[in-house]
């Protein structure tokens, strides 16, 4: 990360990250980089060429949260940096370190660039032998690097169309141009439509309606979001309406808008804070576990995110040509998340994927035995393809595979431009340090060994 500064300082547009929750189960990585061989290999109890810190962080030792927040926090400034002024991170995260990753980001990123925390539905299926409560979501903290009236896209507004009304707001009469209004439903058949109040609007005006438009100016009286000089504004920039029932509930439809606003659903849309797959498009960790399973031939990751996910939190901000990065990269979803959006758009998303090269062999060592067969698969992946026993191996061959089903999918569906999409990615790995050893704090130092 600190290297990446050189070249991508202030350029990521979307951070997204997938850290370890700190469950008790989870490994942090230690940055205590002043410790000679002999006690690294003590400390993290395994040692390979990149010299890695990779240890436990049990629910029984005295710094639990604190060497979990130790580890995350300096990564956070760092991610501050790389993010461009119009930016935004989200970070997955369990309810275990949601308090204390949201003060931390509060300190790192400032409370008022605070967005949003976004409530996912992980798991269909939670278990059912859960102690004190079945687990079914996970939480996503958003913040922007410097907070901005830009607006996130959410889902596509059915029709393109928002309502009008809003309960609890003023009664308004509000005058509306004969051309700007369209009545769409077999209710309005053409001729005379006498004025009254069927329900929450009422209409102040007789009218006759040829064609789906009313020949003259009228009134309507209602709960409405907008005074007439905001609604006059409006029609200026082009902005039209629909009357989709006798109810005459008027929706309005802006040119450059075709997406709701992304809510965190409470009650149904406010008090429910979930990202779905019913509501949202956006799968569970099931479907990603199935989708991996056939796209890599066995299950070789562990807690992977669903694709569906990563390409509904990217749509929020993502413009043609932004960057996206993920330094917790594990499976390599954000990329397979990426080559889609960049697919289905028919724009290009650049993407950066940070992942230590973890050893599977080593992991293999200390993991449970539900972990221990998902470790084994991938071994026998990277086998079969003649790759080390690293997780960076096998998150690099899910983006070859991902892209080259995303190429196959898009050649049997006939969409055109799909041979001008570039599924290629430049791989780089850390070299070791040209920098010597320092093997004396500064007040070990004296006049006679300055030489």
């Amino acid at each position: 990360l600190k290297l990446l500064q050189e070249s991508y300082l202030g350029k990521v547009k979307m951070i997204y990250i997938d850290p370890p929750y700190n469950t008790g189960k989870d490994f942090v990585y230690k940055d205590n980089f002043s410790k000679d061989a002999q006690e690294e290999l003590i400390e993290s109890g395994q040692k390979d060429e990149y010299n890695q810190r990779l240890v436990a962080n049990p629910e029984t030792a005295g710094r639990y949260h604190s060497d979990w927040l130790s580890m995350m926090y300096p990564r956070l400034k760092l991610a501050r940096t790389l993010l461009s002024n119009d930016g935004a991170i989200f970070i997955s995260i369990g309810v275990e370190e949601v308090a204390n990753l949201k003060r931390a980001m509060d300190d790192v990123f400032g409370e008022a660039n605070f967005i949003e925390v976004f409530s996912w539905v992980k798991t269909s299926t939670p278990p059912a032998l859960s102690t004190k409560s079945r687990k079914t979501n996970e939480y996503i903290l958003c913040y922007e690097k410097s907070w901005n009236p830009f607006k996130y896209n959410g889902e596509l507004l059915e029709g393109g169309d928002q309502p009008l009304l809003n309960s609890g707001n003023s009664v308004r009469t509000l005058t509306f141009p004969k051309e700007k209004v369209l009545f769409k439903t077999d209710k309005f058949e053409d001729g005379p439509f006498k004025s009254g109040k069927p329900d929450r609007v009422e209409l102040l005006d007789n009218i006759v309606i040829k064609s789906g438009y009313s020949t003259t100016d009228f009134r309507l009286s209602g709960e409405f979001k907008w005074t007439q000089d905001f609604l006059n504004e409006e029609l200026k920039k082009g902005t039209t309406f629909i009357i989709k029932s006798d109810k005459l509930s008027i929706r309005f439809i802006r040119d450059e808008e075709g997406y709701k606003r992304p809510t965190n659903f409470i009650k149904e849309k406010y008090t429910d804070p979930t990202i779905t797959k019913k509501k949202n498009g956006v799968g569970t960790n099931e479907n990603a576990s199935s989708y991996l399973s056939q796209l890599m031939g066995n299950d070789v990751f562990s807690y992977p995110k669903p694709v569906s996910l990563m390409k509904y939190l990217f749509n929020f901000l993502a413009q043609e040509g932004d960057i996206v990065m993920d330094f917790f990269s594990g499976s390599a979803s954000a990329a397979d998340g990426a080559l889609r959006w960049s697919a289905e758009n028919g724009k290009k998303l650049k993407y950066i994927m940070v992942q230590l090269p973890e050893n599977l062999d080593e992991n293999l060592k200390t993991a449970d035995s539900n972990s221990k067969k998902i470790i084994q698969n991938g071994i026998d992946l990277l086998d079969d393809i003649g790759k080390p026993h690293l997780l960076s191996e096998l998150g690099k061959e899910r983006i070859r595979r991902a892209a080259k089903k995303i190429k196959e999918e898009l050649a049997l569906s006939g969409a055109e431009g799909t041979d001008k999409l570039d599924y290629g990615f430049r791989v780089y790995r850390l070299d070791s340090s040209n920098m010597q050893d320092v093997y004396y704090k500064p007040q070990d130092y004296d006049q006679g060994n300055l030489d």
